[in-house]
Order: C-alpha cells, then structure tokens, then sequence
C-alpha cells in the first residue's frame, strides 16, 4: 500500500497481459482516504493529513489491446474517508479465451494548483461485470 502524505501531481499506472474467460469484466482501484492503523485490536484512521481530492476530479483510465475504452472521473470526498472503496475505472468485454488481452489502466491528478494528501493507493480489482464482493464500498459513475 502506498500512503500519500501531501503531492502536487499523481499519476499512477499499470499493464497487466493475461488470458481471461470469455465474458464481460470491471476494473476498479482500490483506494482509500486517510491513514488507517490499530490501536488495541480497533481499526482507526488518522485523517489530518487528507486534503485536495475534492476542488478538482481524479481521472481514470482503462484501455485493451483490442482498442476497447473507458474513462471515469471521481471527486474523492472527504466524507468518503476511513473506510476502503473500489471506485470503478470501467468495463470491458473478452471475446475469445484463447488470446490473451493487454490491459492498461491509470489514475491521474494533475492539477498542481494546490496539494493533495492523506490518500492511500492499494492495487487493482478485476470482476466479472455486475460482481459486487460482499462488504465492498463501490464508487461508480
């Protein structure tokens, strides 16, 4: 996990090449506002250091190897801390399972008006399209 104390510009970016079943998928990034940490078994989350993420949206991007496309954009509100959530990126369709497909993905906020912090980046979901894992907050458009 990576935890973002204060930065002006944020780019984050992935490739992933893999051959899935045929069908119908999501991708999200798993994020989270604020720092989490224990104390006595309890999970807390410090939230001084949150700022930014609501005066200008944070894009984000999906692409395929066969020239599938989406683009999402979240504002990530302050309200929204202290607790993971899958904020969905968008979706794509795999026709054959015998090819295997290249996906690339990004998050960006680039706007270096002012700072932004206190955000924790974890990884990347994929589901089968409509999935929604039990106990998941999901952020979608």
């Amino acid at each position: 996990v990576a935890y973002l104390q204060q930065i002006w510009w944020l780019e984050v970016d992935g490739e992933l090449e893999f051959c899935f079943p045929a069908g119908s998928y999501s991708l999200f990034f798993h994020l989270h506002l604020g720092r989490p940490y224990r104390r006595m078994g309890r999970r807390l989350c410090a939230t001084e250091h949150v700022h930014g993420w609501d005066i200008t949206p944070t894009w984000f991007q999906l692409s395929t190897s066969d020239e599938q496309q989406a683009t999402s954009e979240y504002y990530l509100h302050l309200h929204e801390q202290g607790g993971w959530k899958l904020y969905h990126v968008g979706d794509f369709v795999v026709s054959n399972s015998d090819e295997s497909m290249k996906l690339k993905f990004s998050m960006m906020q680039i706007d270096c008006t002012h700072t932004k912090g206190g955000l924790c980046v974890d990884s990347v979901f994929i589901y089968p399209k409509g999935y929604k894992p039990e106990k998941a907050n999901i952020v979608c458009t």
